[in-house]
């Protein structure tokens, strides 16, 4: 399945990229899909803590 989604740029701390690298070695995951699973998984917290 192919997404046509646009490239984003990221700026961020050295040590936190090394410690999102090495979180998505651990779950067999790209950086990308790291960052992209902790996005959701704040998103619906916050969605379900929303009133």
């Amino acid at each position: 399945m192919h997404r046509n989604i646009a490239p984003f740029g990221l700026r961020m701390p050295e040590e936190l990229k090394a410690w999102l690298k090495q979180q998505a070695a651990q779950n067999h995951r790209s950086l990308n899909s790291e960052i992209l699973a902790r996005l959701e998984e704040s998103r619906k917290s916050t969605s379900e803590d929303a009133p």
